[in-house]
């Protein structure tokens, strides 16, 4: 029993190691194109994993409503370049002794008056500062759109992790399936060999004891694929109550991905559509825009005013004491105005020279950040190289190994039936052949994950489904 106990460690070590490793390696990925309708019944493609974790993210949804944020605050300030209209009208009884509007001298009367005005306002030059905001939040508006196709991408990362995991896990319930049915034989034939005398009752233990610790691996298996099924589901905003099935990930994009690829060149290829790298330079443009908005603040305001104005007044009477009609008050009385001002800024509390400074610190932050980011996308493309080549090279190996074991573990199987070897030497020899199959399936698994990742990088579309607002 010592031994099953170890196997069944060994064999938990290896799934944690595997998914650990899994976490790191998937970064990005690239999958066939797949639909997105909910179909319980169907085989779920990677892609249409993908899609549909997509469109149904509460984060995506957050992104889209700050998009819509940016979009008024670039039409608000689109219109501030426009002039500004403003009308009024007022209308009251004067009573006691006031200025009488058709004399323009004081007496005692009582009216009723109705006036009418139309001002409108337009600067001329404020440092071309409402220019300036204008491309402020212009280049936010296109920032958002580029984080929100990064946080498509990185809810994309977090479902093919996942989804990998899911088929790691379901590889390993196989395999443990298949060594369950397999010590099952083996017990059968334990019995068969010592009811013919060819075995003794110790070896029928031993093979009960391997066949129990393997069905308790079967159902720690089990276990963890389930709980990896069910994070996949809460990522995808999936309804936890359905089955969802997947289809295994496609083979290796051997017609797709150049794995003799330069790091360097892909690093350039890599810079022109990645959504982080554009936001990022965005981010540096909008840092400038802000600056020229504060410097703008520093220079004198010139505007242009005018205005239209008329009224209607009892007190207004012709020659014969008629009062005169609206409609000929409201014309006569019209006036017009024109004015144009000029505002020098002299001290504030030196709130604009703070403003400055405080917008040259944030450009300077921004482009350190940039700096930072484009150095990091580079270590990213270089090991995205290196590590292709490395998980074929390792899978290739995995191969080898697993032939090599199947071989010996035939090969024992052989000496076990002459009596030459132990059933503990087999047992051996069995749990030897298992780990290279568990490594063969992880190394296949991250080889094809850093094809994707490779993929990615030479730019091929990582979400497939429309995510614009």
């Amino acid at each position: 029993m010592w031994y099953g106990f170890g196997y069944i460690l060994w064999h938990t070590k290896i799934i944690v190691m595997f998914r650990n490793t899994i976490s790191s390696l998937l970064t990005l990925s690239f999958a066939c194109m797949g639909g997105t309708t909910l179909h319980a019944q169907d085989s779920w493609t990677l892609q249409a994993c993908i899609n549909w974790a997509v469109l149904h993210s509460a984060q995506m949804e957050v992104q889209h409503a700050g998009n819509r944020i940016q979009d008024v605050n670039l039409r608000d300030a689109s219109l501030n370049l426009l002039p500004s209209v403003s009308g009024s009208s007022s209308a009251g009884y004067t009573f006691g002794r006031s200025p009488d509007p058709a004399t323009n001298t004081y007496s005692n009367t009582q009216y009723f008056g109705n006036s009418y005005s139309l001002d409108a306002y337009m600067p001329l030059f404020n440092g071309f500062a409402n220019i300036n905001n204008v491309r402020f939040e212009k280049f936010g508006q296109l920032k958002g759109r580029k984080e929100t196709q990064k946080k498509a991408d990185d809810i994309a990362v977090e479902v093919l992790k996942l989804y990998y995991d899911v088929l790691y896990c379901k590889g390993l319930v196989t395999l443990a399936q298949e060594q369950v049915d397999l010590s099952a034989k083996e017990v059968a034939r334990m019995w068969r060999y010592t009811e013919l005398g060819l075995k003794a009752h110790a070896d029928i233990a031993d093979a009960e004891a391997k066949h129990a610790s393997d069905e308790y691996t079967l159902i720690n298996s089990q276990n963890v694929y389930e709980d990896a099924l069910l994070n996949l589901k809460r990522c995808m905003s999936w309804p936890v109550d359905l089955p969802l099935l997947l289809e295994a990930a496609p083979e290796e994009l051997r017609n797709v991905v150049d794995v003799s690829v330069c790091a360097d060149s892909l690093y350039i290829t890599a810079l022109a559509f990645l959504p982080k790298s554009e936001a990022s330079e965005l981010g540096v443009r909008q840092a400038r825009a802000a600056l020229a908005v504060q410097k703008g603040l520093l220079f004198p305001r010139l505007s242009l005013g005018g205005g239209y104005g008329t009224g209607f007044y009892s007190s207004r009477k012709d020659e014969n004491g008629n009062l005169i009609s609206f409609s000929e008050q409201f014309s006569n009385n019209a006036s017009q105005r024109v004015s144009i001002s000029l505002s020098i800024p002299i001290f504030s509390g030196l709130n604009r020279w703070s403003g400055k400074q405080r917008a040259q610190q944030n450009l300077r932050i921004a482009e350190a950040n940039h700096n930072d980011l484009m150095q990091e996308v580079y270590k990213e493309v270089q090991k995205a190289v290196q590590d292709l080549t490395a998980s074929i090279k390792a899978y290739e190996q995995a191969l080898k190994h697993e032939r090599a074991r199947e071989l010996a573990y035939k090969v024992n199987e052989k000496k076990y039936e002459e009596g030459l070897i132990s059933i503990l030497d087999l047992h051996t020899s069995a749990n030897l052949l298992l780990a290279a199959k568990v490594e063969t399936i992880g190394s296949h698994l991250r080889m094809n994950a850093q094809r994707r990742l490779l993929a990615y990088y030479e730019g091929f579309p990582l979400v497939t489904v429309d995510i614009s607002n």
